[in-house]
């Protein structure tokens, strides 16, 4: 089904407003709803840190957790003004775990890169943390990020494994906007040939403008896939996330994902 119900991370951080002006284009453009949401993370027990921590230091630490979300709040009112309307959720607790069941209900997610969230106590959360416990996609948005007007070609790295076909589905079903759809795989196979040639007669019979790019290789996978976003003026990347049950080793995503994640400046679709 095609996108109607945007979740935004918003956390107040350096990249919260790029992320949000991100959604709200994204929201114009497929006509959807969009939802902000910031999650507080918890304060250690008292008993764990007054061996440690002043009193008056700890009493500090509670009330700027208290406050980041109203002052989370007045920054997206200030941002969006009077002529927008974004819901606006409070949750507290962890945020891989807040991030990833209230995605649940969404069609989309869309975070800051590493999904930063509360940057000023140094707590990132990855992405892949959260996608393979929502089961939905999502998209992360460097800060760098700067476009104006519609998003118009997206870029599916493909290697045909699982995560990569999951990619491409959620693209097509959620994104069916998207005048130019480019499905880029580095091989030495040719785009004629099996399996591309299958890709292609598939993609034939729910894409009117679409390309099969094979790139022989040459360097690693991510720089090719970058380069040649860089060059064609990509929108969106789309990857696989091949998740395990290792979320907590930042290594989920693979080598590849991992460096097109740390480098990419545009924003990357991931699916798992």
């Amino acid at each position: 089904m095609p996108l109607k119900d945007i979740l935004v991370a918003y956390s107040n951080g350096s990249t919260s407003k790029t992320v949000l002006n991100f959604g709200l284009s994204l929201a114009d453009q497929a006509g959807a709803k969009i939802t902000a949401i910031h999650v507080t993370p918890p304060v250690m027990e008292e008993n764990q840190i007054l061996s440690w921590m002043p009193e008056q230091l700890m009493k500090q630490v509670q009330r700027a957790n208290e406050e980041a979300p109203i002052k989370a709040k007045e920054a997206l009112d200030l941002q969006i003004g009077t002529f927008r309307t974004v819901n606006w959720r409070v949750e507290s607790g962890d945020i891989s775990d807040k991030l990833a069941s209230h995605s649940r209900l969404h069609d989309l997610l869309i975070v800051g890169k590493y999904s930063e969230t509360t940057e000023e106590s140094g707590t990132h959360v990855r992405s892949e943390h959260v996608v393979t416990r929502s089961g939905r996609p999502l998209i992360v948005v460097p800060q760098t990020w700067n476009s104006e007007g519609p998003l118009k070609k997206v870029v599916v790295a493909w290697d045909g494994g699982l995560t990569a076909t999951r990619a491409l589905c959620d693209l097509l079903h959620l994104l069916p906007f998207i005048e130019h759809l480019d499905v880029v795989s580095v091989t030495q196979a040719s785009e004629n040939a099996s399996p591309l040639k299958e890709l292609k007669e598939h993609l034939s019979q729910h894409c009117q403008n679409f390309s099969i790019t094979a790139l022989k290789p040459q360097g690693t996978t991510a720089s090719q896939i970058l380069k040649y976003c860089r060059e064609t003026q990509t929108d969106i990347l789309a990857v696989g996330s091949r998740g395990t049950a290792r979320l907590r080793s930042g290594l989920v995503h693979g080598g590849t994902g991992r460096t097109i994640l740390d480098r990419s400046e545009i924003p990357v679709l991931v699916s798992h």
